[in-house]
């Protein structure tokens, strides 16, 4: 963490900026779970405390996903809602009347969602549009992206996994080597695309849809894939009540049991990596105290105060979203009319 000190000339005001990249409470590398109650944060040694409870009372969760923001979107297959949830647990209904299974996230934060064999795409108001319908008429349990924007779907029923290309255009991209069902997918970070099989395999995939066999043993229909920052592989077992991890060699060992009645989950999430931002042009600006803040095009990022650090009660006072400033990518500015209010300002600015 750094720090820079800046005194208000003639003004007498202390102020100081923290320059931060904090996740706030959905950090990286904690897996979320669905459970009976909420949703459960597993820390890197699989012990869970709940992350919240569920908006709408009750839940049947086949799907998790977090957007760019930190924030957790589940499906309630029970209310027939897809629930949104901020970075603090708090949750609100942001699409409801359809009854999804599977849910993704692509790079400009559109939600896509499963529902049979149709595929909907939701904008960030919550408003769908048809997006892609299976041309095996079967049933997408699985929904992935790759970094060249083409959606992945498994589609179980019809023994296969589907690619859609950005105008929702379907075609073949593999069929089991063993002629089972594929159940998940996953990309890892070099563009490999994994997918779970429910007799107990998961295939590695290359962009042609050439296929390996990762791993062969430790899997008990599997429901839900999903890869750390370290590009380890986590597989849910919803036979048994089980959360998988793989070594690089498809090794696996047991993670985590969270599973009430040795069943399920039926879907897991990681929150994504902090980003990095940096805050420049500090200073007093028309009176009030100013920053220029870089990071991402679209990145979302807070500016947060208190008064000391001892102690210190950091409250939000600024959100803005890093657009096209000036003709330059990425950039937001950021100033504060209230800060001669008080004898000494700090400030951090964070990222999800």
């Amino acid at each position: 963490m750094k720090t820079k000190i800046i005194t208000a000339p003639g003004i007498g005001h202390l102020l100081a900026l923290l320059l931060l990249t904090t996740p706030g409470t959905s950090p990286a590398d904690t897996l979320f779970v669905p459970i009976t109650i909420g949703i459960e944060a597993l820390n890197s040694s699989g012990v869970g405390t709940v992350f919240t409870t569920w908006a709408s009372g009750s839940a049947s969760t086949s799907g998790l996903a977090f957007d760019n923001a930190g924030n957790l979107y589940a499906v309630n297959a029970s209310s027939a809602t897809i629930e949104k949830y901020n970075p603090s647990g708090e949750g609100t209904v942001f699409a409801s009347g359809i009854n999804a299974w599977a849910i993704a996230f692509d790079s400009v934060g559109n939600l896509y969602v499963s529902s049979g064999s149709n595929i909907e795409k939701f904008n960030s108001a919550g408003v769908g549009t048809p997006f892609a319908h299976s041309g095996q008429n079967g049933f997408f349990t699985s929904l992935a992206f790759d970094s060249a924007g083409n959606l992945f779907a498994a589609d179980p029923d019809g023994g296969i996994i589907e690619k859609f290309d950005s105008s929702g255009v379907g075609t073949v991209f593999a069929n089991p080597v063993y002629n089972y069902q594929f159940t998940c997918l996953a990309f890892d970070s070099s563009g490999s695309l994994y997918a779970a099989n429910n007799d107990g395999t998961i295939e590695k995939f290359n962009s042609s849809g050439e296929s390996t066999v990762f791993a062969s043993s430790g899997l008990s229909y599997p429901s839900a894939l999903a890869f750390d920052s370290a590009g380890t592989l986590y597989a849910a077992n919803e036979y048994n009540g089980t959360i998988v991890k793989f070594d690089s060699s498809g090794n696996p060992t047991v993670f985590a049991n969270t599973g009430p009645g040795g069943s399920g989950p039926y879907a897991i999430a990681f929150a994504p990596p902090p980003q990095a931002i940096l805050a420049t042009g500090m200073g007093v600006w028309i009176n009030q105290f100013a920053l220029k803040i870089i990071g991402s095009s679209n990145q979302i990022v807070f500016v947060e105060a208190c008064t000391n650090l001892t102690n210190p009660v950091w409250t939000t006072i600024g959100t803005n979203t890093l657009n096209t400033f000036l003709g330059t990518n990425g950039t937001a500015y950021f100033n504060d009319a209230q800060w001669t209010n008080y004898p000494a300002r700090f400030y951090r600015v964070r990222s999800f």
